[in-house]
């Protein structure tokens, strides 16, 4: 119930940002129709120092080991538009994964409310400063997590804005600054969004045929064609 005036805002209140919706406008998110579901499995299914993918058509699940347990994404097509409520939840996961076989004792010991779900969307902005207000991390940018980059690219944010911020003086104003923050942060967008579309197409497929092609040209493939894009992101200074 309070106001005040400041001289820099700054939105990092994630996908759905309220920040952004005031000052850039409404209906920033694309939503994929793919759907992940969150939950914490037995660690019989962790490989250490491994992030494991099993992929089929229409299912896609990524396990890996994080605090001493063993979280599972799992991933299939969904209609953003139909909420997943939880009562059956676990029930509809088995017969979403019914190819999973070797998951699918995991999901005998978990119970609906175990389970957090969620709507994969992109926000994808030419620009992320207006005014005196500047966005970061998934109000700025959301690739979706399967490439494994956002809560970096967050990080690399907070850290361009701060140094812009502590530059400002007479003969650097606060407009210079935000408008640099989001000329420098345009090229990283780029690459990291380039490496989460070749991660999705590769990873969330619907075509069996699909799915056989990547499976069988992973084990062949050069391991340097297979990162080229991440030896790209890493390779281009923040």
């Amino acid at each position: 119930g309070t106001s005040a005036d400041y001289d820099v805002g700054v939105g990092a209140d994630g996908i759905h940002a309220k920040v952004r919706e005031l000052v850039f406008g409404k209906n920033r998110e694309s939503f994929t129709n793919w759907r992940a579901w969150y939950v914490w499995i037995g660690n019989e299914y962790d490989v250490p120092a491994t992030i494991v993918d099993y992929m089929e058509a229409n299912e896609n699940v990524t396990v890996f080991a994080s605090g001493g347990k063993t979280l599972a994404t799992m991933f299939a097509p969904a209609d953003h538009a139909a909420w997943d409520t939880q009562e059956g939840r676990v029930a509809r996961l088995k017969t979403l994964f019914k190819d999973q076989r070797h998951l699918l004792p995991a999901l005998e010991r978990i119970r609906d409310e175990d389970v957090m779900p969620t709507d994969l969307a992109d926000v994808d902005m030419a620009h992320t400063v207006q005014g005196s207000v500047a966005l970061l991390g998934d109000a700025a940018h959301c690739f979706g997590p399967i490439a494994g980059v956002g809560t970096s690219m967050a990080l690399e944010d907070a850290y361009t804005l701060a140094a812009e911020l502590l530059k400002i003086s007479p003969e650097y104003s606060l407009r210079r600054a935000l408008n640099h923050y989001d000329i420098c942060r345009q090229k990283r967008r780029r690459l990291t969004r380039r490496i989460n579309l070749a991660a999705r197409s590769a990873a969330f497929s619907q075509s069996r045929t699909w799915t056989w092609v990547v499976e069988h040209m992973i084990t062949i493939l050069p391991e340097r064609l297979l990162t080229v894009c991440f030896r790209q992101f890493l390779k281009h200074e923040i």
